[in-house]
């Protein structure tokens, strides 16, 4: 299905909870920014195989949002997903290589069950 979205003047035709990009910046996310539901989330994703194996076979971090927001994170903007990945790699979840992306390895801490 597919819904319009004006942008002033300009309609946007795009394919139904499907949305625009919104501006932010991927280096500056802060973890208390996003729900505990949404990092659980995020870690059952890269703690099963096809999640990790998504990740792992990306070809660098904006494919990696893609494939996060696809498979996981479906109701967010690409955008702050960026960030969330972004994030991700600042806590040591996800080791990119230093001159690029590529080998990616993925370690996750134990999650505490409350």
């Amino acid at each position: 299905m597919i819904v319009t979205q004006n942008l002033g003047d300009l309609p946007l035709y795009l394919p139904k909870n499907c949305y625009l990009w919104e501006c932010v910046n991927p280096e500056d996310g802060h973890e208390d920014h996003y729900s505990k539901a949404t990092w659980d989330l995020v870690h059952d994703f890269l703690s099963f195989f096809d999640g990790r194996i998504e990740i792992i076979l990306s070809e660098c971090r904006y494919d990696a949002s893609l494939k996060l927001r696809n498979l996981c994170l479906r109701n967010f903007r690409l955008g702050k997903v960026q960030q969330i990945v972004n994030m991700i790699i600042v806590k040591g979840w996800i080791f990119p290589f230093p001159d690029g992306w590529k080998p990616v390895s993925i370690t996750l801490p134990r999650r505490d069950m409350e």
